[in-house]
């Protein structure tokens, strides 16, 4: 491959993980906030938890997934 090829096939990549990444961290939180509003009914505190800290850790493992997919990074 050359590097042009091989620099777009890195972005990409990097791009769907960090998409994919957000999604995962963020879409049960989602869930849980809009079920909240929908059914005016509170999740239990331990169902409610585990969303919102998830949601909060995807701000960590960004910059991990530029430091093992991306070479310039390393």
């Amino acid at each position: 491959m050359n590097m042009e090829t091989r620099y777009g096939t890195e972005v990409n990549k990097v791009s769907a993980l960090v998409c994919l990444g957000y999604l995962v961290a963020w879409l049960p939180y989602t869930v849980v906030s809009v079920s909240y509003a929908l059914l005016k009914r509170e999740a239990p505190v331990y169902f409610a938890l585990a969303p919102v800290l998830l949601a909060k850790s995807s701000c960590a493992y960004n910059p991990i997934v530029y430091v093992f997919v991306n070479a310039r990074y390393r």
